[in-house]
């Protein structure tokens, strides 16, 4: 698991919606290809992708650029394929970049956008945490 993977989990654990489906790590999708998501939650079909560094952008306490393999050709056409396959299969795939997790405010917001997915998605759990029930006077 890549530093930011770990962060972007460490967040989603502080700041999923009680009820949340469990996230699952490194998942297989597709039976024709190797293709794994970063994380998803199988029970709505949510993938979440963390694209890692962006072309010249430092990464911790390393001084030159760091060119992540998401901003290379190669990249870039592997990303494409597994995104249109997933979609292709049933799949919401959502995509982070380093610099919508480069805090932990903005992670926060990261873990708050999958969260309104899922309610959007109608996932059970959160349908029912997100039902307000009126109080007797």
């Amino acid at each position: 698991m890549s530093d930011l993977e770990d962060k972007f989990l460490q967040s989603w654990i502080k700041h999923r919606l009680p009820r949340s489906p469990p996230l699952r790590r490194e998942y297989r999708f597709s039976s024709t290809r190797r293709f794994r998501f970063d994380f998803c939650i199988l029970s709505v079909k949510l993938a979440i992708e963390i694209d890692g560094y962006a072309y010249g952008q430092r990464c911790g306490s390393c001084k030159q650029p760091k060119n992540g393999y998401h901003q290379t050709i190669t990249g870039i056409n592997n990303s494409a394929e597994k995104q249109n396959l997933a979609i292709e299969e049933g799949w919401t795939v959502v995509r982070f970049t380093t610099a919508q997790l480069s805090s932990a405010e903005k992670r926060k917001e990261c873990v708050e956008q999958v969260n309104r997915i899922l309610i959007r998605m109608g996932d059970e759990r959160i349908a029912i945490y997100n039902t307000t029930t009126p109080t007797s006077d």
